[in-house]
């Protein structure tokens, strides 16, 4: 190669090397040079007027993004969610609990069904009865004021989707505190448990967490804290994970056939399931007593609704008085319930208006 070849091949290098630095001085001017020619565009560009609509778009936009229900539902934390479990017969909600996650923990407030609500346009009834008489979401914003907080979600479990979760988890194993047997042949419902320490499929699950007994809805309150409990021990085998898109298909098969109703996004099992693994459940009881109000029996919450007005008496046909047996008076009784709720008597009588054969259980 010449000395001219190598000096033209130099001067190309070099001038390269200067539209470099020119193209660099102009594609990437330095700060102080971006600042006035911002300005300049600002003040004499003739595109200058397209910034506020601009700027205005973004922002209207930008807004309807972040306070859209749909925004608000992902920005809100997985496992604030209302599940209610449907009756048999579809009309009450025989389950109301609150899920919240709460600094990695699950926390599960279980509402008994009786519990007292009132509303102006509803008026009184009991949280399980608002479910047949104004839907899931009336029940739902119940619930919010109740525990004083906001659950976006709600998850509506009808019969059957318990059963078939638990046999995709393998069972549970719960001690049964005593021997559960029940038949209704309307219903087909055959319960036949023996007492002890044991692992259920999916339908003795249910058996399980719906046999009533002596001990009431408290006695049930019981059992599904015990189901929740051997659910926590579940979650934290390590090969529960390998089963989570299992688990996932089963609801999404359930979603579809319409036993299971929910807003919830599927995708966020596996944080609930995290949920479970690391701190486990706190489950508490909605804080209240029981307590009468016109003849039938509720749950008063600490924190809830009480009747708006006393309870009227029930007429007692009385006797003639010329036929009224001698004798001193009974002194009136004093309860120490709030007006218009009466104290439970010692044997408290079944609910009105409800029979184990509607309801099938025992």
């Amino acid at each position: 190669m010449s000395s001219a070849s190598r000096s033209n091949g130099s001067c190309l290098v070099l001038g390269g090397f200067m539209a470099g630095l020119g193209c660099g001085k102009l594609w990437f001017p330095a700060p102080s040079q971006l600042k006035v020619s911002l300005k300049q565009f600002l003040l004499h560009s003739p595109w200058r007027w397209l910034l506020p609509p601009l700027l205005l778009v973004l922002a209207f936009w930008g807004g309807q993004q972040v306070l859209s229900p749909e925004a608000r539902n992902r920005f809100s934390r997985p496992g604030d969610l209302v599940l209610l479990g449907i009756d048999p017969i579809g009309a009450n909600a025989d389950v109301v609990i609150a899920v919240g996650l709460q600094r990695g923990q699950i926390q599960i407030t279980q509402i008994p069904r009786d519990t007292f609500t009132h509303s102006e346009t509803l008026g009184s009834w009991k949280i399980g009865e608002l479910y047949g008489l104004a839907g899931a979401e009336a029940v739902q914003e119940q619930v919010v004021a109740l525990v004083g907080a906001d659950f976006p979600y709600l998850v509506v479990v009808h019969e059957g989707v318990v059963a078939t979760l638990v046999d995709a988890l393998g069972g549970l194993t719960v001690t049964v505190p005593t021997r559960m047997v029940y038949s209704d042949r309307n219903q087909g419902l055959r319960i036949d448990l023996e007492p002890g320490r044991q692992r259920l499929n999916g339908q003795q699950v249910e058996h399980f967490i719906r046999w009533r007994g002596f001990d009431g809805d408290i006695g049930r309150l019981e059992r599904r804290q015990e189901m929740i409990n051997a659910l926590d021990d579940v979650f934290e085998n390590p090969g529960i994970w390998a089963r989570l898109p299992m688990l996932k298909q089963v609801l999404e098969d359930e979603v579809r056939a319409g036993r299971l109703v929910t807003n919830l996004d599927l995708q966020v099992l596996p944080a609930i399931a995290r949920g479970f693994a690391s701190g486990g459940a706190a489950i508490e009881t909605l804080p209240g007593r029981e307590g009468f109000y016109r003849g039938s029996s509720y749950w008063f919450a600490d924190q809830g609704a009480f009747p708006p007005e006393p309870a009227e008496p029930e007429p007692v046909a009385s006797p003639r008085q010329d036929t009224l047996p001698p004798g001193p008076a009974t002194p009136p009784r004093q309860d120490t319930f709030p007006s218009g709720i009466a104290s439970p008597p010692a044997i408290p009588p079944p609910p009105v208006g409800q029979s184990d054969d509607q309801t099938g259980e025992p």
